[in-house]
């Protein structure tokens, strides 16, 4: 049996410094519960500490945002970079910004041809969706027709 981790979060730079404030967020919030570091670590020793846990697969998911911040560091484009170091060892997932349905499609078109995704998250309550609102559906729509998923 594979063991799969579907919520990695190798710490490549990008996603370290993502993570510090929000993980200090989560400490002040839980006195504690649950609280981890977020040193940096390059993808070789991302994959070396699946191998001292024994995962086999880490799933590794960007949260992609259309424009409002121009300095967002968990693209699409980081992900499938940093998943293409092990590719038999992570499965990069995209990450589309609800606000712009249009670009979010065309983002998932983008990378499932150029970047080898698998499937997307994401995150309807962005726009105050629920999964089944009818503005997604072109979404579900094209990953049917692309045989990719839709995590959400």
């Amino acid at each position: 049996m594979k063991v799969v981790d579907f919520r990695a979060r190798p710490l490549v730079p990008e996603y370290a410094a993502y993570l510090r404030p929000r993980l200090a967020a989560i400490r002040a919030e839980t006195g504690g519960y649950g609280a981890y570091d977020a040193p940096e670590q390059d993808m070789a020793g991302f994959v070396g500490s699946l191998d001292e846990v024994g995962i086999d697969v880490a799933v590794f998911a960007a949260r992609n945002r259309v424009s409002d911040a121009p300095d967002w560091p968990l693209t699409n484009d980081l992900v499938a970079a940093a998943a293409g170091e092990y590719p038999t060892r992570t499965v990069p997932l995209g990450g589309l910004d609800l606000s712009d349905i249009s670009w979010s499609l065309n983002e998932m078109e983008r990378c499932v041809a150029e970047l080898g995704f698998r499937g997307f998250c994401i995150d309807p309550f962005q726009i105050g969706a629920r999964a089944d609102d009818v503005r997604i559906a072109p979404l579900y729509e094209f990953a049917e027709s692309a045989g990719v998923a839709v995590v959400v």
